[in-house]
């Protein structure tokens, strides 16, 4: 009963007050790059339609190309919309072909093969990004180490890759157990 409380109360804090914020991500390291976001998710739902099971739903979507020095807007969504559902706690993971991972703590589950890629929009979208189960069968899927993107000002989140930039350290037992 105190979950469905403290969910209630967040879709109630969150339908008034609509965010309209947006995330980009930045290129400034030496070489280009592909990126993937992860993204908390609950579907368009009234506040007493949406189960506590719903805000356990994890995205993933890839694979965004950024040349150096290009900056690139990855959602247009991020907080509650009745139209869009609610999107909240964004991740990345990004990698140069050959060189550094940008990586952190949390693991959500890629594609690494995809069938269809265009660099200037994602098209790969894993539903349940945060349950391997689901995805038995399907060898190119695997876990990736993603790292939390920060929020900047007015509610924008900016992810800024730059080559000195450090990965996040590995989760610790404590930390998983917060997680799962």
């Amino acid at each position: 009963m105190r979950n469905v409380l403290v969910t209630l109360l967040f879709l109630g804090f969150l339908s008034t007050n609509s965010l309209r914020a947006q995330l980009y991500c930045t290129n400034l390291s030496d070489e280009p790059v592909w990126l993937a976001i992860a993204y908390n998710y609950v579907p368009n739902a009234t506040d007493s339609e949406v189960s506590a099971a719903e805000t356990d739903r994890w995205i993933t979507e890839g694979w965004v190309y950024l040349d150096v020095g290009q900056t690139a807007q990855l959602s247009t969504h991020i907080g509650f919309s009745r139209e869009f559902g609610i999107k909240t706690n964004f991740f990345y993971y990004a990698y140069q072909p050959g060189g550094r991972e940008w990586k952190g703590a949390r693991k959500f589950l890629i594609d690494d093969n995809p069938a269809n890629v265009d660099p200037h929009s994602f098209k790969t979208r894993i539903e349940y990004a945060n349950e391997p189960i689901r995805y038995n069968g399907y060898p190119t899927i695997r876990y990736a180490p993603f790292k939390g993107a920060t929020e900047g000002k007015e509610g924008r989140f900016d992810i800024v890759l730059r080559q000195t930039d450090e990965n996040d350290p590995m989760m610790n037992a404590e930390m998983k157990h917060a997680f799962w």
